[in-house]
């Protein structure tokens, strides 16, 4: 992740975590500063958790095996050719294929 793509999601958190604070003191009154900025915190993060769990559930597969189901976001090799699933698919990557797009084309020396 950049340090742009982490200013933008601070940028876009921010007003969730100030509106908590400000409710939190107005309800509680004696809990510490840091309690309520750390629930705040968990509060406006919440919601990316699940998000991140699936983003860092994708990844490399392998070499592409026919019949197997990928998911969005899988990547696999195949003819040498690095491809990445665009939808949920057990269609096999190459030519022709739509749920499938090419990130890295095989070299001229790839291995078939």
């Amino acid at each position: 992740m950049t340090d742009d793509e982490v200013k933008a999601i601070c940028r876009g958190i921010a007003p969730a975590i100030k509106k908590h604070v400000r409710e939190s003191i107005a309800e509680v009154g004696t809990e510490s500063l840091a309690d309520i900025i750390v629930s705040a915190v968990k509060a406006a993060t919440a919601p990316f958790e699940n998000r991140i769990a699936a983003l860092e559930a994708r990844g490399y597969k392998g070499l592409h095996t026919p019949g197997t189901g990928y998911s969005k976001g899988d990547s696999v090799t195949f003819d040498g050719s690095l491809w990445i699933a665009r939808d949920s698919t057990f269609e096999t990557p190459g030519d022709g294929a739509t749920k499938w797009q090419l990130a890295a084309k095989r070299g001229r020396d790839a291995r078939r």
